[in-house]
């Protein structure tokens, strides 16, 4: 990749973030591999005509970003930090130039390779994950800071997911992509001009100090293990791919200030009802159109040498920012304007929504418009000669001489970059604020009920195993069981508690932030018939997903018939797994936690169903306790379909349904409840 940028280091003042991530000796004892610990590959042998290229980013594009710092990033440090440390969030960030890989050759395999470089600061819990961002990102990435990187959108997560047990400095980790991420990459080569593709290293958002460095490859303190992108390539076409070209029309320039605050009210109440726009594609095209004459607003005369110069100084400035000017085309004219008489409305007056102090209060409201919507509906529109109160304040009076002329300076400044101020309006009103709140006395306190203590942490061995309750001992008293997936090992547990641990942290996401919950939701259902028809409220289970981060919950499920309960989050994507009788019987169900993308995983027995009902003997076929696989391909659950209860596993899409134990689809026992075990620290109280 050529020579390696020199990286000059900085030394950062006491008392700011970088100070808590000050450099420390580095070793310690070496970690134990965990079951999701990968090593490194050989370099593979490219296929015929084929090519293997070894990719880096450079020292400007790989670094972190943290929470505690509002702007800029860390972009060239030695250290790739992902986690948290002192209640501030750090992630890691790189970007790799694919320029180097023809355009549509086929690429057959791809990994990244990373070392770890520090794990003082580790604690015995926390899950890290490396994410695949949106091509949005792409752009400017050198100027990012930590919202930027943090709101980032996902499209995918590599696999391996990382426990702390797996990290230690000095260790290898390779993370391979799948053939869907190979694709990601084939599409990104063909569609851009400057193809980058862009990662995030995420580690724990909330609990203890839990902090993890890898190795840059850069600066003082690296020990020159870059992190790298291995991939292998078919040879390219004879004929590189066209670019796809999307035209894009551009909006008019609105006419006034009050048509631009129109615009931008009607946006935020688009926004709210029917969600954010689609963003603009990186490889947009505007159309121009051509005109017959261009019409062109002459540069005003400077009226003495001070104005000259000011001019001389913003034209060299925009030179150096934005390119020279576009030379004067022959069609142009000179407009003259001419005065208009504009009559003074019946304004209607609106107070203006408040300005958000933070993203959390931003978020907050966002959801309260979104329930308000769906409850009672959108807003009134806007009438067409609204205005909004203006506040008018007083300018102080200058104190002296030097705050006049300084007040006069930037008047002049304000008039040149922004054009002059807009008189006062004639139908000027001074707007009250209604109170928000009203202080009242503290009327109680209440009393904490403590919580009933566990142990930490699940014990490591029973990772990746699958807990579930049985009565196969034959006691009236059911025990929690183990079985091992990958020896078809069975064994009981000494106590419960785990199966309590692990059973809670299934409804939470790897990473501690999102949790799905199941609450009773309104709904009402029309009974009656003819005039007599009326709608009857019902309160039914419905799942919600919660935003642990901002506080912030919203519906996921609005079935018009069924139920929907005992929900379980991926541990690899963003998706939920749960149980609904909408299709009639209790089934299986998976969706994307955004709400899209609702699909059915089992069906019951219909025929079965309709034979058997109102037999003293019958049992209605239900499949429920659905539980995913760690790495997020399988979920296995609890099936009544052969006569009792058992434990079924099936593909995350549905497919090879089959018995976990047991022979020609029967066991004699009574299995229910499993939990595939994925984590070994404790959900949030």
């Amino acid at each position: 990749m050529g020579v390696r940028p020199t990286t000059t280091l900085t030394p950062t003042p006491a008392g700011t973030v970088s100070s808590l991530i000050a450099d420390s000796e580095e070793g310690g004892p070496a970690l134990a591999a965990g079951p999701l610990l990968r090593t490194a590959k050989a370099t593979p042998t490219p296929v015929p005509d084929g090519h293997v290229y070894t990719l880096s980013p450079t020292a400007a594009d790989i670094g972190w970003v943290t929470s505690g710092e509002d702007w800029g990033n860390h972009f060239g440090d030695s250290f790739l930090y992902a986690g948290i440390f002192k209640g501030q969030i750090y992630q890691g960030a790189f970007q790799f130039d694919l320029n180097a890989i023809p355009r549509g050759a086929p690429i057959y395999y791809a990994s990244i390779q990373m070392t770890g470089l520090r794990d003082d600061r580790l604690s015995q819990d926390g899950i890290w994950m490396l994410r695949l961002l949106s091509p949005e990102v792409d752009q400017d990435w050198r100027r990012h800071n930590y919202q930027d990187i943090f709101n980032a959108p996902i499209l995918e997560t590599l696999n391996p997911a990382l426990g702390s047990q797996d990290l230690a400095a000095g260790q290898t980790y390779v993370f391979e992509l799948s053939a869907a991420q190979l694709k990601t990459l084939e599409t990104r080569i063909i569609t851009d001009e400057n193809p980058k593709i862009s990662f995030r290293l995420d580690g724990p958002l909330v609990g203890p100090d839990n902090l993890f460095a890898w190795d840059t490859g850069y600066g003082s303190q690296s020990q020159e293990n870059k992190v790298t992108l291995l991939l292998s390539a078919g040879p390219p076409p004879a004929t590189p791919p066209s670019f796809n070209y999307v035209v894009v029309t551009s909006t008019p320039t609105p006419e006034n200030v009050v048509t631009a605050a129109a615009i931008a009210l009607q946006m935020t109440a688009d926004t709210a009802r029917i969600g954010t726009a689609t963003p603009v594609p990186l490889n947009m095209a505007t159309a121009t159109p051509i005109p017959d004459s261009l019409v062109i607003v002459p540069t005003p005369t400077a009226e003495n040498p001070a104005t000259a110069a000011a001019f001389k100084t913003i034209a060299t400035a925009e030179a150096l920012t934005t390119g020279t000017p576009t030379p004067i085309p022959t069609n142009a004219v000179t407009a003259t304007p001419l005065p208009t008489s504009t009559p003074t409305p019946d304004y209607v007056l609106i107070t203006a929504t408040p300005t958000v102090e933070s993203i959390f209060a931003a978020a907050t409201l966002f959801a309260a418009a979104i329930a308000q919507a769906q409850e009672f509906g959108t807003p009134t529109p806007l009438p067409a000669h609204w205005v909004t109160p203006i506040v008018v304040t007083a300018t102080p009076t200058p104190a002296n001489a030097a705050t006049a002329q300084t007040i006069t300076l930037l008047a002049t400044i304000i008039a040149f970059t922004t054009g002059t101020p807009t008189a006062t309006p004639a139908n000027m009103v001074t707007a009250t604020p209604t109170p928000v709140f009203e202080f009242i006395p503290l009327l109680f306190t209440p009393t904490p009920t403590p919580a009933t203590p566990f142990p930490q942490f699940v014990p490591p061995t029973l990772l990746g195993k699958i807990l579930f309750h049985s009565n196969r001992e034959g006691d009236d008293t059911d025990h929690i069981y183990m079985f091992d997936p990958a020896n078809g090992q069975l064994a009981r547990l000494t106590d419960s508690w785990p199966y309590e641990v692990v059973l809670a942290r299934e409804a939470w996401s790897a990473d501690l932030r999102w949790q799905v919950l199941t609450k009773d939701a309104i709904r009402y259902q029309d009974v009656g018939s003819g005039n007599d028809q009326e709608g009857r409220r019902e309160d039914v289970p419905a799942l919600y997903v919660f935003d642990r981060l901002y506080n912030v919950e919203k519906q996921l499920t609005f079935f018009g018939l069924g139920i929907a309960y005992g929900g379980v989050w991926s541990p690899m994507a963003e998706k939920v797994a749960f149980v609904s009788n909408d299709s009639g019987d209790d089934e299986i169900w998976v969706a994307n936690a955004d709400g899209s993308q609702f699909l059915q995983l089992t069906s019951s027995n219909e025929q079965f169903n309709a034979r058997e009902i109102g037999k003293d003997t019958f049992i209605p076929e239900i499949n429920k306790h659905p539980s995913w696989s760690p790495d997020g391909t399988q979920i296995v659950f609890t099936s009544n379909r052969t006569g009792n209860d058992q434990l079924w596993i099936m593909n995350a899409d549905g497919s090879d349904q089959r018995l976990l134990m047991g022979w020609d689809n029967w066991t004699p026992y009574t299995d229910w409840g499993p939990v595939w075990v994925k984590y070994l620290d404790q959900p949030p109280h």
